[in-house]
């Protein structure tokens, strides 16, 4: 492995720890977003190294953050019709 294509595998890494960090800190959309990135660098084989398939993590992720959305609105719903529930 040539210094190039390390330093394409560190980038690449970099790109998808990125993503990671955006999620965990709560800014979905841009998380997906550059997860979505990641997985297109992915599916064109311009990523250097290993890791898990970026598209499959991103569809994971959309469908946590989907559920998540639906369950805090109908959270938000159900204190209006009680709202001494808690």
């Amino acid at each position: 492995m040539g210094k190039t294509e390390a330093a394409d595998g560190v980038d690449w890494m970099g790109k998808e720890a990125g993503a990671w960090l955006a999620l965990a800190e709560g800014k979905g959309d841009e998380g997906l977003k550059n997860m979505r990135a990641v997985a297109d660098d992915e599916d064109a084989g311009r990523r250097s190294g290993g890791g898990s398939c970026a598209r499959n993590a991103g569809r994971n992720v959309d469908a946590v953050e989907t559920v998540r959305r639906e369950a805090l609105a109908e959270y938000e719903v159900s204190l209006q019709a009680n709202p001494n529930r808690f």
